[in-house]
């Protein structure tokens, strides 16, 4: 068998006439080939010619043949064979088998006589090619993908990243490329000068630096070519600008040289790249030399892979001395766990907190600038300040945390080493930051000033507090990694457990966020376990009902709602049943008119029934209010029907309670089949949304109605029916409608009624909002005839249905902006009347749920997609928005749609232009949420209100309020919660003459009823944009700023001479609105003045502008109050207003069944909007709710955080506005959220009902028993004087814990007080004790101390250690009193100096006592004085002096001060 290296056969004279006849035939070669030609074979590697080859090539490896397997048993050759050595020093030989594209790798292990070679296990690389790179240590591989990958023996260590282009190489270049050629190439291989971007490529030409240079990973582009000075005359370079060749995939590596290899590419085009070192500079050579021999293998290799990526990021700085040791500073201290952002040490150039994407970031030179080069440039000019500026944050143990004192010796011996030479002591100064820096943190105050003495200015900028994180911290894990439970502690002997009692007591307060679940356990803190998943009900505790009386047949579910939270929100009044009585429709109302003389009977019952239908318009109208209050508070049974409450439209006459119905009187035909559909929606709404395991696609059919042939039936059947499909669209807004299986949505949508399948395909969009779904873009498509194929037959659908398939395809694509659905529903907004019935009932609700899905699929996306063209109408999307706003004429028809609309419609005339009745509204809506949050004045300035009286008598006046409100929706950011923002919207025109009439009207030519409307609905635009900017937030200055507007237009409508200047229907229209904006700031939140206006505007029956759509926005109003029975409120993220302007649409329906303006389906869509942020805390030990205090650090508009303090049961802002939160109340234990660490908690539990498990501290009282402290037992304690003298009370002891240990131990041990002396003061000892335990909440301290107290009564040489142990755990045990351990070992010490022999002790001391004379008292003093052992002072035969005695047994024995003291008097006096 052959070597695998070249054997020494050949000599010099042998070799050069081989090297001229290369030379020779490549010179002749390079004539006759054209540059297009020049692909060198593998023939024609010729890096040697250059080389040192005068001596013989000795072999690294000599293998001796022992057999030979035969030829047909050998599956697959090595096309390739070398030996590499890892950055360890581990060789491996390397075989490159092609046919299975794997690069094996044979360990290489030397015998212990260093005579033979062992091979050791072999490990398989997935490699098409592979070279050993020598000076590196390395190995560079083409892995599956074609990629080059860098390997250090097993270990995997970056990922060669080469630009697809590179600029033309110049004469120096050893790069090949195929528009040079080989005769004006220079053949000198002469080591490049490697500079910082040694692995990026440049913005210089590559052949400046003459080698072609990669990157590792970062780089994605290469920058331009620079033409350097020198050479800017230069022809031959300038026009080699003018090829740039293409690297295609990588087919192979060869020709390694040093640290230099090149590049196959598939076309077989050779390019040359070499690889940088690993340092440029002594210092940090040494440092990797010196870290190397002291790091474990792994660590070692996992630190020099991750400087060789760290110092080669790309940059544009040339790396000097200093700042290379800058950058391995950074890298060193980031292994070890610090927080190099925010840790400056003593540098010039480089800050450490450069990591290597910012470095990248530095690289790019672009003309405009961004928001990371202004934050860039902050982080710079803090790097000035000292450091005591910055934070001392404390270490995040890493890999090589463990390893800080091995670090630290190690760089302190390099440190001393370059002080022996006086040409490295400017080195000194580079190290000695570091080495500070971890003798401070290891506490190491001999280390720290050596350092100081020699440094001082470079010491005193750092902090001298250590950053490693406490030591009980580390303790609590330990114990967790081995194992150590509660139980186990209980079985440590007591000098044991009481330090590590000690630390799990000081982790109790104050725990690591970034702890597991069995870390809580062990330090006792079953709040914090009940956080971590999986989730489990730590207590069963009964819900308090809103409502008692459970005999009542008809519910309206509210009575789910917990009245023990609501009791902690509102402990003054009775709110939630005053809006509980007002929303609900399950009960007849009372009729109490009374019956007028000279009034027949006949036309006194007509009368009543009158009276009772303008009751029941409210009535209808109560089912939305009610489907917020009760939102997500109900876990159906599974067994069960779900319970539908009854929407009762009859009345009782009281005093006899005589029923009245609407018989006698004249009623619009099915009046009420949307206010049923209402009544199924708030009941599916209670549903909680944490009920998806108990529901599926069965339980969903279970509760269809069944169908039923009776005649009798069929009315009870229809409501029913109606009740169902609202039942199916709440499901859907609770996400619940996900799970029905495809045959049952078939099923609904075949056999359905209209309302049905409404509900179904507005809930599968909304239970699938946003994930572009693919069956359900298919179901909703049927529906809508704009996005079938034009040959496809026309479907028999109903409007509504196409109106909630519109808007259900915007749901689906919501915030996708993708252009085809786009362009679709922008078609749809202007879409003309057909021939059919059904093409011009309901246009305006068409056009609108077209205008609002446009909006929803390109939400907050106006300027990425305003230059985007409708290939429709040839013109962009934006403009055509505002065509359709503002009308003219209409534009041709294309092709399809002169096919399509060939035949005019038969009822409708509209003319050439077009009709901005229909299309405004929801042109409006969808430009303002096209360009929502944009800042875009441009598109704004579309929106401002005329400020002439001709303009302003262009516009519909209702136009201006959705203007208004999209003006604020594009300019969200500029919002403010004043007067003066809503008023600044207000034309001059307007404002001085709204509600001014003068009483010359008829010579005035000023319209003031124009000027009076426009004022109404700007202020009610506005205020709606401005509920919408802080919905949720319950912002007082948004409230009262809304408030103002409200109490203002309340007092209008009571004045009928202002009123009829604007209108009444204007001015109900207007508080309709206003009434709705204040509760959207103040949902959830229970306000006492928003429900008063509520009760206010509900009891006004008897008017005739107060139509169906005023009750409505009153009791959705009202609901939104207590939205979720106050658990939860509305966010104010993009997607959410979005929803809360489809569901709080400022045009209300006239009567019940109204639909032409707006889809009455969509009025519950506000449930995407809802977010679950109230905090309940709960005592973990009696379930109970109670009050804690919370603080909260939020970030304002300014990104400057704040500290807000709260009580809780409260609602938190919203989550991407806080940082923190906390609770920090001196009656409960602490627990905390912070956004990095243990944010998913809070999240979690939010989400799942809001309850915040919270531990009582021993002796406190809750807030609703002890408002003031007044009656906490601390206070009773210093007040009554409970504890007098020394002698602590038995009740006193149990009043602060009624656990069971505590109440055990007092009924047995303490209750009867003993009559014997002895026995009495044992007695008061343990009643002490077990005071001090439960007053302090280290009950499990009571066993350890309780074996203490036994030892200074009857000791043995065992329970001795324990003393001594404990002793010595004293100073740093902050649960041990230090007076308790004095005592006992005085105790001891006591007893010991009583029976202590001095005869027997000093024969001990001599070596003249025997064996068995030694009694027990001799033994304790031997263990509790540390004495010194047996035949000490055989050989002292002199009287010593106490000096010389220290000096002769302290040297020797180490024996304590204290016990030299006692021998010398014992001995010697």
């Amino acid at each position: 068998m052959r070597p695998f290296s070249t054997t020494p056969i050949q000599t010099p004279s042998l070799i050069d006439p081989q090297i001229s006849r290369i030379k020779e035939s490549y010179n002749n070669m390079s004539s006759h080939l054209s540059p297009q030609s020049v692909t060198p074979r593998k023939n024609r590697n010729i890096d040697f010619l250059t080389d040192d080859i005068s001596e013989p090539i000795i072999p690294e490896l000599a293998l001796e043949h022992i057999w030979s397997e035969s030829q047909s048993s050998i599956s697959e050759k090595a096309s390739k064979v070398f030996i590499s050595t890892d950055l360890m020093g581990q060789s491996y030989i390397c075989l490159l088998v092609s046919h299975s594209q794997s690069l094996k790798l044979i360990r290489l292990d030397h015998s212990n006589d260093g005579k033979k070679l062992i091979f050791c296990s072999t490990n398989i690389i997935s490699a098409k090619d592979a070279e050993p790179i020598a000076a590196h240590n390395m190995i560079v591989t083409v892995d599956l993908n074609n990629n080059l990958v860098l390997f250090s023996g097993l270990y995997k260590t970056s990922i060669i990243h080469l630009p697809s282009t590179l600029c033309t190489a110049f004469t120096n270049s050893l790069l090949l490329s195929p528009s040079s050629t080989l005769s004006n190439r220079s053949l000198s291989y002469q080591s490049p000068s490697y500079k910082r971007s040694s692995l990026a490529t440049s913005s210089r030409p590559n052949s400046a630096t003459g080698v072609f240079n990669p990157t590792f990973l970062s780089e994605s582009k290469i920058l331009s070519p620079v033409i350097p000075e020198s050479d800017v005359e230069n022809s031959s370079f300038v026009s080699s600008l003018n090829h740039y060749p293409i690297i295609g995939k990588i087919s192979a590596v060869r020709d390694a040289v040093k640290d230099r290899i090149t590049v196959q590419s598939v076309d077989s085009l050779l390019y040359r790249f070499a690889l940088p070192p690993f340092s440029s500079s002594y210092i940090v050579s040494q440092c990797l030399s010196a870290l190397k021999n002291v790091l474990p293998k792994d660590s070692s290799m996992q630190l020099m892979t991750k400087w060789y990526g760290f110092r080669n990021a790309p940059n544009s700085d040339e790396l000097t001395t200093a700042s290379e040791m800058n950058l391995f500073k950074s890298c060193l201290l980031s292994l070890i766990g610090y927080d190099v952002e925010s840790l400056r040490l003593n540098h010039s150039s480089h800050s450490l907190s450069q990591s290597p994407e910012v470095i990248k970031k530095m690289k790019l030179n672009r003309e405009e600038g961004s928001d990371e080069d202004w934050q860039w440039l902050c982080s710079q000019a803090s790097d000035d300040r000292d450091i005591n500026e910055s934070k001392n944050t404390a270490i995040n143990p890493s890999t090589l945390f463990p390893y800080m004192p091995s670090i630290l010796y190690s760089l302190h011996l390099l440190y001393e080493d370059f002080k022996l030479l006086e040409i490295n002591w400017d080195l000194c100064p580079m190290i000695v930051d570091i080495l500070y820096l971890f003798a401070v943190d290891l506490k190491l105050s001999a280390y720290q000033m050596h350092y100081i003495l020699d440094f001082p200015d470079k010491c005193h900028s750092i902090s001298s507090e250590s950053r490693i994180s406490d030591e009980d911290m580390k303790m609590i894990v330990l114990m967790d990694l081995l194992g150590i439970k509660e139980e186990n502690l209980k079985q440590f002997p007591p000098g044991l457990a009481i330090p590590l009692w000690d630390s799990i007591f000081y982790c109790r307060n104050n725990p690591s966020n970034d702890w597991n679940r069995s870390c809580f356990k062990l330090i006792g803190r079953p709040d914090l376990l009940v956080l971590q998943p999986p989730y489990k009900k730590p207590i069963s505790y009964s819900v308090t009902k809103l409502k008692t009386d459970s005999s009542e047949p008809d519910d309206d579910g509210i009575s789910y709602l917990d009245y023990d939270v609501l009791k902690l929100l509102f402990p003054d009044d009775q709110r939630i049943l005053e809006a509980y009585h007002m929303l609900m429709s399950s009960k007849p109302v009372k009729i109490t008119i009374q019956q007028k003389p000279g009034v027949s009977d006949h036309d006194f019952i007509e009368e009543q029934e009158r009276h009772l239908y303008t009751i029941c318009i409210r009535t209808m109208a109560l089912p939305l209010g009610r489907g917020m209050l009760s939102l997500r508070s109900y876990t159906p049974v599974v067994a069960e029907t779900f319970p539908i409450p009854k929407l009762n439209l009859v009345g009782r006459v009281p005093p006899r309670n005589n029923t009245i119905d609407l018989s006698h009187i004249e009623v619009p035909q099915n009046m009420n089949t949307w206010p049923l559909f209402h009544n199924g929606v708030a009941a599916g709404l209670r549903i909680s949304s944490n009920a998806s395991g108990i529901i599926d696609s069965s339980w969903i059919v279970y509760n269809r109605p069944k169908s039923s042939s009776a005649l009798t039936n069929t009315v009870l059947s229809s409501d029913a029916q109606h009740e169902h499909a609202g039942f199916l669209l709440a499901l859907g807004l609770n996400g619940h409608l996900a799970c029905l299986s495809t045959m049952s949505i078939h099923d609904y949508l075949c056999k359905g009624n209209e309302l049905t399948r409404v509900a179904v395909l507005l809930g599968l969009a909304a239970a699938k909002r946003g994930t572009m779904d693919v069956s359900a873009v298919k179901v909703l498509s049927i529906h809508v005839e704009a996005l079938l194929p034009p040959t496809s037959t026309e479907l028999d659908v109903p409007p509504i249905v196409q109106v909630a398939a519109v808007l259900g395809i915007g749901l689906l694509y919501q915030s996708s902006g993708q252009h085809h659905i786009a362009e679709v529903m922008l078609g749809e907004i202007g879409r003309p009347p057909g021939p059919e019935m059904e093409h011009y009932i309901d246009r305006e609700s068409y056009a609108l749920a077209a205008g609002l899905a446009f909006g929803l699929v390109t939400l907050g996306k106006g300027n990425n997609m305003i230059g985007l063209v409708s290939s429709a109408e040839g013109m962009s999307m934006a403009d055509q928005l505002c065509h359709y706003m503002l009308g003219g004429h209409k534009r041709p028809l294309t092709a399809l749609q002169r096919e399509k609309y060939k035949t005019p419609s038969y009822q409708i005339r509209e003319g050439d232009c077009i009709n901005a009745d229909v299309t405004s509204p929801g042109a409006t809506l969808a430009l303002g949420m096209m360009f929502f949050d944009t800042n875009n004045e441009a598109v704004a300035q579309w929106f401002t209100v005329p400020d002439t009286q001709h303009l302003l008598e262009m516009v519909r006046p209702d136009f201006i309020l959705l203007r208004t409100l999209c003006k604020g929706l594009i300019l969200w950011s500029s919002i403010e919660p004043s007067k003066e923002w809503v008023e600044s919207h207000m034309p001059s025109i307007v404002s001085d003459n709204a509600f001014q009439r003068s009483p010359n009207e008829m010579s005035d030519r000023l319209d003031y009823e124009t000027m009076s409307q426009a004022y109404c609905n700007i202020v009610s635009g506005a205020c709606f944009a401005l509920a919408l900017r802080y919905a949720g937030s319950a912002n007082r200055k948004a409230f009262k700023t809304v408030m103002n507007y409200m109490q203002k237009f309340i007092s209008l409508s009571t004045k009928s001479h202002l009123a009829e200047q604007a209108g009444r229907s204007t001015i109900e229209s207007c508080l309709n609105v206003l009434v709705v904006s204040l509760a959207i700031i103040m949902a959830g939140t229970g306000d006492l003045e928003v429900l008063r206006v509520c009760r206010y505007l509900r009891s006004r029956l008897n008017q005739a502008y107060v139509l169906y759509g005023s009750h409505m926005a009153i009791h959705m109003a009202l609901g939104l109050l207590f939205l979720a029975g106050c658990r939860s409120t509305l966010c104010s993220s993009p997607e959410s207003v979005a929803a809360l302007i489809i569901a709080f649409f400022p045009k209300f329906p006239i009567h019940s069944n109204d639909n032409r303006y707006h889809l009455q389906a969509f009025r519950h869509l506000y449930v995407l909007a809802t977010e679950p942020r109230l905090v309940i805390p709960r005592d973990i030990d009696t379930g109970k709710a109670v009050y804690v205090n919370l603080h909260c650090v939020v970030l304002n508009q300014n990104s400057c955080c704040e500290i807000m303090k709260l009580r809780a049961p409260c609602f938190l802002a919203e989550l991407h506005l806080l940082e923190e939160v906390v609770v920090d109340d001196e009656r409960y234990w602490r627990i905390s959220f912070e956004k990095d660490k243990n944010w998913s908690n809070l999240k979690r539990f939010l989400q799942r009902d809001g309850v915040l498990y919270v531990k009582q501290k021993t002796g406190c009282l809750p807030y609703s028993e002890d408002p003031k402290g007044f009656k906490s037992l601390y206070s009773q304690s210093v007040m009554k004087d409970a504890v007098k003298g020394w002698a602590h009370r038995v009740n006193t002891t149990t009043e602060f814990s009624n656990d069971r240990i505590v109440m055990t131990f007092s009924k047995y041990l303490l209750s009867n007080p003993s009559e014997m002396e002895s026995e009495s003061e044992i007695q008061n000892q343990l009643c002490s004790l077990l005071f001090d335990c439960a007053s302090n909440e280290r009950l499990e301290f009571l066993s350890p101390l309780i074996s203490l107290t036994k030892v200074a009564k009857h000791s043995h040489s065992l329970s001795l250690w324990q003393i001594k142990f404990a002793n010595t755990c004293a100073q740093r045990c902050l649960s041990l009193r230090s007076d308790f351990i004095d005592s006992i070992r005085s105790l001891i010490e006591k007893r010991v100096k009583n029976s202590i022999d001095r005869s027997l002790l000093l024969n001990y001391l001599r070596g003249t006592l025997r064996l068995s004379e030694i009694s027990l008292t001799l033994i304790e003093a031997i263990v509790f004085y540390d004495m010194p052992p047996f035949g000490a002072f055989a050989s002292i035969t002199d009287k010593l002096s106490f000096a010389e005695l220290v000096i002769e047994l302290k040297s020797k024995y180490r024996v304590p001060i204290p016990t030299i003291r006692l021998l010398h008097r014992l001995y010697f006096c």
